[in-house]
Formats: C-alpha cells, structure tokens, sequence
C-alpha cells in the first residue's frame, strides 16, 4: 500500500538527510505539551523537550506516538502574551526507562532567534518574538 500525500517534507527544505547532523542541538528542559489526532480526536499529551534544533525537537512523552504522526509541539511560556507552537512530524520514537522519545521534524525550520529566545527564558519577558507555525 502506498504513503498518502501530505504536505510535510520528511527532510528540511533545500538539504540532504546528512545536513541535519552538522546542524547545532541544544540541550534544554521545556515543559510543553505535544498534540497529536487520533481518529477524530485531539489529543494533548505532557511533554518535555529535552534537545531543539534549527529543524525539529527531541521530547519525551508518556504516550508512544507513531512515526509518521503529525503533532503540534506547544511550549508554556513565561509571558501571556507569547506563544510558541510549531507543527512538526514524529520522524522516529524509542522507549526509554523515563518514557518514549520522539524526534521530531519541524514543518518550517526555525530561525536563530527563536532558538535563542527559548532557550533564555528570561528575555521572554521583555521581548516578544513572533513564531512562524
């Protein structure tokens, strides 16, 4: 049986699978909350990203979700003026002893400077960025 057509790319627009290991992972620990439909249903699950790049995420979740699976990562964030949810694809899934890690793919990559603001908290309060889902 042949894939259905989706308009997720399985590699990041413009590179070759191998371009992704030369691309910067940082290291982190965001609460978040990972979205995904099952049958006709949202469903939320609690999320932790632990490694975010350029073009997608590690999480750990409690649930497995299935490689394939669309999802929208959604971060708690400081301010309530600001939100962070991109949507992304589950390219492979492992059971740890903490729970299921996904890697993710990001639709659209991110840009520097959203990588930057997640990852300091702190200047979420003063200066608002705007996310490209």
């Amino acid at each position: 049986m042949s894939e259905p057509d989706t308009p997720f790319p399985t590699e990041p627009e413009g590179s070759e699978a191998t371009d992704r290991r030369t691309l910067t992972r940082h290291s982190c620990r965001l609460e978040g909350v990972c979205d995904s439909v099952v049958g006709s249903e949202l469903v939320s699950h609690p999320a932790v990203i632990l490694e975010i790049s350029a073009t997608g995420a590690a999480l750990l979740l409690a649930d497995r979700l299935e490689p394939g699976a669309v999802v929208t990562v959604r971060l708690s964030i400081d301010s309530e003026k600001v939100s962070f949810t991109k949507l992304a694809r589950v390219v492979h899934v492992r059971l740890d002893s903490g729970g299921w890690w996904l890697g993710t793919l990001f639709l659209k990559p991110l840009r520097p400077e959203e990588i930057d603001w997640l990852l300091r908290r702190q200047s979420q309060q003063t200066s608002p960025l705007f996310f490209e889902i």
